[in-house]
């Protein structure tokens, strides 16, 4: 079995206390979602020496043209927070099954050299482009069994937190402080 490091998200970040044992951090740089993290929100003090994962939503079908759009939006972010080149970057698609929008969103931020990663329900998100972050709120921590899946979402909004485990060479290798 994989040795695993636990993750927290949040879309209004501080409001409770993370989860003992959470190493990661991940926030919402963009899109549909209803809070967007400031550069404050990602540098609080109870983050300090945390690795963080940026996500941008989008929840709705928007094709190719969309999914560039939304990349380049990624971007613009990504740069004006300084994450570094190499960092991964989740395409948050929640059920949707618009796999031609996620691999336009891959290809731009492919292009800069981060690595996207695609989140979403276990019914759709296989759809999509790997690697892929399923949701699978099972209540316990694991990984799903499945080649291309880097992370798992196993508890959705325990005390204003999600909490997914991430497999320790993703860690190391795509998730950064900063």
């Amino acid at each position: 079995m994989a040795r695993m490091v636990r993750m927290a998200d949040a879309s209004m970040p501080g409001k409770e206390k993370v989860m003992a044992g959470c190493q990661i951090i991940a926030g919402y740089i963009g899109g549909d979602t209803p809070h967007v993290w400031t550069e404050q929100d990602w540098h609080l003090p109870e983050f300090t020496g945390f690795k963080k994962l940026p996500i941008f939503v989008r929840s709705t079908t928007v094709g190719s043209v969309g999914g560039k759009a939304d990349g380049f939006t990624a971007l613009e972010a990504l740069f004006s927070l300084s994450v570094p080149i190499g960092s991964a970057v989740v395409y948050d698609r929640e059920t949707n099954e618009d796999a031609e929008g996620s691999a336009a969103f891959d290809e731009v931020l492919n292009w800069v050299g981060y690595h996207p990663v695609q989140y979403g329900s276990m019914d759709n998100i296989f759809k999509h482009p790997a690697p892929w972050f399923p949701a699978d709120p099972t209540g316990t921590p694991h990984i799903v069994d499945r080649n291309g899946v880097e992370m798992t979402q196993y508890i959705d909004d325990q005390g204003g937190y999600d909490y997914s485990e991430v497999k320790f060479w993703v860690v190391e290798r795509r998730l950064k402080v900063w």
